[in-house]
């Protein structure tokens, strides 16, 4: 049997769900509309899915902007860059 403190390193929960989509659906409480409604389960869904991935929005935000801008990125003048980094 483990001790109740020992709970405290586990993530919260709102039913089988990261307690983190209470946020949106909060949300969709203070402004009763279709859209926020939408906005809401959309919202729920995207973080369920990431849930199930392994991942938290932090970590797949990084991961999201490589896929759209490309894994390289443009530096400028090389010789510029080089400069500015030597100490």
């Amino acid at each position: 049997m483990t001790p109740p403190w020992a709970w405290t390193a586990l993530k919260p929960r709102f039913f089988i769900l990261d307690a983190r989509v209470v946020f949106p659906l909060g949300l969709w409480l203070l402004r009763w509309a279709w859209l926020t409604l939408f906005l809401a389960l959309f919202s729920v869904t995207l973080l369920a899915i990431l849930e199930r991935r392994g991942l938290t929005l932090a970590a797949a935000w990084p991961l999201l902007k490589v896929k759209l801008t490309g894994p390289e990125r443009e530096v400028g003048e090389r010789r510029r860059f080089r400069e500015r980094i030597r100490f």
